[in-house]
């Protein structure tokens, strides 16, 4: 996790707040591991209960990209205004640099055409934030927030990286998630969890700047960095509760399933469908192991595109 940084618009650093730790040994969950099983509860099995061994990971490349945006914003926002513009100076050396970090080096044949689109996303980035986020009295960075549920018989936590928070002057509070990939239709789930950890934190995260204690407001927001898109997302209590209490007992049913832990079962069944080829565990999937032995010829016929 990248270091916390309070940015006052140029008014000076404040010092990070500790990562709160918990006393208890929770079973974690984020909006990838629950969207992960909603999709393919086998796949979530494999990678978070059985820790199954995985192939290389098709999505490698996308991933280093997305990953290098992302810490660059991070640094930027971390940045007084003339290390910024600096910065933006020497953006196309910064992306090959963060590629490299992300396992891109230049030596690999798609690396130039990954600081193009690094540089592109992030230069969109750096645009809303000076358009957007203007008039932000506060901007925290990259963090990772939770909030502990300890009621009931299948406690968990709940945890979102979040990559920026804005507190503007009127006490609201906005929660940003930078996306790289092609837009798509609003991750409820993901948005969800994200209102609700900033709620259960944002009290104390901006004790400094909530002259009431709590913000007014707490906005979702996404951004689609290829169209510098924003979508804003915002729910009132009776749809958080009900949100809530439909993730309580997906993540109690999925606690009761782990006692059974066979890929393939009726709590563990594969979904078949357009990310199966992306798959890190299509060689220990039951889908593809049954597919094979009653079909063969199938991967031949694919392969040789008949």
């Amino acid at each position: 996790m990248a270091e916390l940084q309070f940015i006052a618009n140029g008014n000076g650093r404040q010092a990070t707040p500790p990562r709160p730790k918990s006393p208890w040994g929770l079973p974690n969950y984020s909006p990838t591991s629950l969207n992960q099983h909603a999709n393919c509860p086998e796949a979530f099995l494999h990678e978070r209960v059985l820790k199954t061994p995985f192939a290389e990971d098709q999505g490698s490349v996308a991933l280093a990209k997305g990953s290098a945006v992302h810490a660059l914003l991070q640094r930027y926002v971390c940045m007084d205004l003339a290390r910024s513009t600096q910065f933006e100076e020497r953006l196309e050396s910064e992306a090959s640099r963060a590629l490299a970090a992300q396992g891109l080096p230049s030596a690999n044949p798609g690396h130039l055409a990954a600081v193009d689109e690094v540089m592109t996303c992030t230069a969109n980035g750096i645009d809303v934030l000076r358009n957007e986020y203007a008039g932000a009295s506060l901007l925290i960075g990259e963090q990772f927030l939770s909030l502990n549920w300890t009621q009931g018989p299948a406690p968990f936590r709940l945890t979102a990286k979040i990559d920026l928070l804005a507190c503007f002057p009127d006490g609201s509070v906005e929660s940003l998630d930078w996306k790289t990939g092609k837009p798509r239709g609003l991750d409820q789930i993901q948005n969800i969890i994200c209102r609700l950890v900033t709620e259960a934190n944002a009290s104390q995260i901006f004790k400094r700047y909530l002259p009431t204690g709590a913000p007014p407001a707490i906005r979702t927001t996404v951004c689609h960095l290829s169209t510098r898109k924003l979508t804003v997302q915002q729910f009132d209590h009776a749809q958080l509760e009900a949100e809530f209490a439909d993730i309580r007992a997906r993540i109690a049913h999925i606690e009761k399933a782990k006692a059974t832990p066979v890929p393939g079962s009726h709590e563990w069944m594969p979904q078949p469908g357009p990310l199966c080829g992306w798959c890190k565990y299509a060689q220990a999937c039951s889908y593809h192991a049954s597919m094979g032995a009653a079909m063969p010829w199938l991967d031949d016929e694919l392969v040789q595109g008949r």
